[in-house]
């Protein structure tokens, strides 16, 4: 107001002071309202940056997801595959234990892999829960491999206890609740130095709509505080935070677990005390299933009654192995060890109440059950002495090779189930096994979609060799006819001149991916109800609602599981032309590779043969064809990446680099492998370093030539016998060399078809050459003309 006046040059009048005084606070609460605004937009503006890099972040979390997915599936699809195969051959009783327990092993394995990799979709609100009909004890079965073995090397005891009014079947997710008992199964052992390890099964309620379950892993461990307990379920939280870090792990376990008991209805706590062990509940509803469909658990009538005599020094064994057999209406009794046992035969002989049976555990303290069946054969002839099994949470193999002098009538591996009990009584006494083991029912389903799609004419769209020759035997050894697309464009075209019965369809492909492939198909009303279904590495949470958007029916994850795929494509595919009409053309035959006799595998020293045969479900001939292939077909792949390279089509060539080391992986190439992941890693970034990417490129390219040369030298039968279609003559090479410039100069189509055809079938120009010109990619022609002109010119 000072300033006011001296500008005026008057004083203001009273009311004049009054109108500027209120004035002057107005304007002082607008300065400070403009201060608030401005500082609020600065906030907003910090907000908008700092959700971008969230945004950044989150998507390279995705990213990173996918391809971790992707490269785990890979190794996975030929141990599932090949171990799948295997199973179908003849091998002998060890082999096939053997083959099934990697079989199974590695079907948890993946569905461990899932669950880890789903992580980001339980934080997203996006895991979706199955539900399907199954059986408990198959979700047991599948704990006794994954756990039973860490159990079993530690000396510890595994033990189940299923209530027997637990039904029989279930609608739910079992490998969401494998998951959960793994996890708790796994810490339980983890954290277990000696003694037991108990999962109990209760029935909570049952309603007509459902049944609710409580789930209890009980150890004899060290236990664990209160304060410990409080962080255990925290993502990344663990009960053993000292520095040395014992007991690995990553601490997602539980708060996994927490999750899925959420969605399935349920919760999840613990109860323990430091030095006393801890036991972990949780609880889960699930629907009702159809108890028809699953195997009967039940002995012969003549069995009701059989006496029985438990040995255990373990309480809670006898105890649980007593409970199941008084659901079989046996009469069970007990002894704690071997000189106790022997007591109570003695007596019951006295007593004309002889046993029947008796389950026998193999290791107790003082006399061992080995000891104690010796003793009684010594004793009583063979009509006294009752049938014996012999129990033990150890190897079958090396108790039977303890036992081998005892003859006894069975070995009962722990944790026990009650059809595992059954199974090995039943023969005992000369009775076929009650029911179907749980392989049988995996096989009696498979056999069950395999029928329903035999005769069916299938087009495989899929790019990659070895995935090729994996799937055409998987659905041909299954009756289906197979016709093979290398890329969705491919795919097209066939559907344009065949008939189909389903397409089974890879996304990531050359010229044409998946997607836009299967939505070109939705166009085409002659084509709108074709069964389409995704069989592709991409995984990852909205894969399948990305397969689905496109217009597929289904999706099915690779590695492939040989279940999963029949059950899939049996639920969409009808075959036009069925296996009963008779009248279905056989799947097209395997071309033959070398003479397996006359080659030395061991000489390809940039590969792992043996495991390379073994990824050709251990057939070597098999095996020589792949590498003839990659040899014959992809000796050239460097030379393609390179020229994508220098064009700036970094897509392209990274495509190009992981189809080469998915090859590369499955022969078994390993050197090759890892020369074809550093470039494609580094391919891979936005910004590519020029420099860096030359050095890996060379060092592919020497990498695969090495290959190339061992695979022609040790395959030196094979490659004589098709040395033309090698393209040894250099007069043939300036034939079509002369032929292909002419056509290109002129921009010919029909002619440089024609130039192509002078090229012999499977020589690797003719094969790259083949792909280009079908791509219209003429500028890549120009290229491998070059190339090729050089090769003929050099001596």
């Amino acid at each position: 107001m000072g300033v006011l006046q001296l500008v005026l040059l008057k004083p203001l009048s009273e009311a004049e002071e009054e109108w500027l005084e209120h004035a002057a606070d107005s304007i002082a609460v607008s300065s400070q309202l403009a201060q608030d605004i401005e500082k609020r937009k600065r906030v907003e503006q910090e907000l908008l940056v700092a959700k971008d890099e969230a945004d950044s972040a989150s998507e390279a979390k995705s990213s990173f997801l996918a391809n971790m997915s992707h490269e785990i599936r890979t190794p996975m699809n030929a141990i599932i595959g090949m171990s799948d195969l295997a199973l179908k051959t003849e091998l002998n009783r060890k082999q096939r234990n053997y083959i099934e327990k990697v079989h199974r092993s590695a079907n948890a394995l993946l569905g461990i892999i899932n669950d880890i990799l789903d992580f980001s979709k339980i934080e997203a609100g996006k895991l979706d829960m199955e539900k399907i009909n199954f059986r408990v004890e198959d979700v047991l079965a599948d704990l006794t491999n994954l756990v039973g073995l860490k159990a079993e090397e530690r000396g510890l005891e595994l033990l189940f206890d299923l209530s027997p009014d637990v039904p029989v079947a279930l609608i739910g997710d079992p490998l969401r609740l494998g998951q959960i008992l793994v996890n708790l199964g796994n810490n339980a052992v983890k954290f277990t130095e000696q003694g037991e390890i108990v999962v109990r099964i209760r029935l909570l309620e049952q309603t007509d709509e459902q049944v609710c379950l409580q789930f209890s892993i009980s150890d004899t461990g060290m236990g664990m505080t209160e304060e410990q307990q409080q962080r255990l379920f925290q993502s990344f939280s663990q009960a053993d935070t000292s520095t040395t870090r014992r007991f690995g792990g990553t601490g997602l376990g539980l708060t996994i677990s927490l999750r899925l008991t959420e969605m399935m209805g349920g919760k999840i706590w613990v109860e323990s005390k430091p030095g006393e062990g801890s036991t972990f509940y949780f609880t889960a509803c699930f629907g009702h299933g159809d108890e028809n469909s699953m195997p009967l658990v039940a002995p012969a009538p003549d069995l009701y009654g059989l006496r029985v005599l438990v040995v255990d020094d373990n309480a809670s064994a006898r105890e649980i192995l007593g409970s199941m057999l008084a659901t079989f209406h046996f009469e069970p009794e007990y002894a704690s060890c071997g000189q106790q046992a022997l007591q109570m035969i003695e007596a019951s002989i006295q007593k004309k109440e002889p046993y029947d049976l008796v389950l026998m555990d193999w290791k107790m303290p003082g006399m061992d059950g080995v000891e104690t069946v010796r003793e009684l054969q010594q004793t009583y002839n063979d009509e006294q002495s009752p049938a014996v099994i012999m129990v033990t949470a150890y190897g079958r193999e090396e108790v039977n090779e303890a036992a081998a002098d005892i003859h006894p009538n069975g070995v009962l591996s722990k944790p026990v189930t009650a059809s595992t009990l059954l199974d090995s009584i039943m023969p005992a006494f000369g009775h076929e096994i009650s029911g179907r083991s749980r392989s049988g029912v995996r096989r009696q389903d498979e056999e069950n979609a395999a029928t329903h799609l035999k005769g069916a004419h299938i087009l495989l769209v899929e790019d990659n060799a070895i995935n090729q020759e994996l799937a055409i035997e998987l659905l041909s050894v299954n009756g289906m006819k197979v016709v093979v697309a290398n890329n969705g464009q491919e795919a097209l075209d066939m559907l344009e001149q065949q008939e189909f019965d389903g397409v089974l369809m890879d996304i990531q492909m050359p010229v044409m991916d998946g997607y836009k492939a299967c939505r070109r198909i939705r166009e085409q009303e002659k084509l709108r109800h074709l069964p389409v279904i995704a069989m592709t590495a991409n995984a990852m949470a909205g894969d399948r609602d990305k397969a689905l958007a496109a217009g597929m029916n289904d999706h099915i994850a690779k590695p492939i599981n040989v279940l999963d795929m029949l059950t899939t494509m049996a639920k969409w595919i009808k075959p036009k032309i069925s296996a009963a009409d008779g009248r279905h053309l056989p799947a097209e035959p395997v071309a033959a590779g070398p003479d397996s006799g006359a080659v030395d595998f061991t000489r390809l020293k940039s590969f792992d043969s043996a495991s390379g045969i073994s990824r050709a479900a251990n057939n070597s001939e098999l095996y020589g064809k792949l590498l003839l292939r990659l040899a014959t077909h992809h000796a050239g792949d460097a030379d393609e990446i390179g020229v994508a390279i220098k064009k700036g089509e970094y897509a392209e060539a990274r495509m190009q680099v992981h189809n080469l080391k998915g090859m590369a992986g499955n022969l078994s190439a390993d050197s090759l492998f890892e020369a074809a992941r550093l470039l494609e890693e580094s391919l891979k970034n936005s910004s590519p370093d020029a420099a860096q990417i030359d050095n890996l490129l060379q060092a592919l390219s020497l990498t695969l030539k090495q290959a190339v040369e061992e695979i022609l030298s040790v395959l030196k039968v094979t490659h004589e016998k098709t040395a033309q279609s090698i393209l040894s003559s250099k007069e043939e090479a300036r034939l079509a060399a002369d032929k292909l410039a002419t056509a290109l100069s002129m921009g010919d189509f029909a002619a440089i078809s024609e130039a192509l055809a002078v090229l012999p079938e499977g020589c690797e120009f003719s094969h790259r050459m083949q792909q280009m010109n079908e791509a219209f990619d003429h500028d890549g022609l120009q290229d491998l003309l070059h190339e090729m002109q050089q090769y003929a010119l050099n001596d």
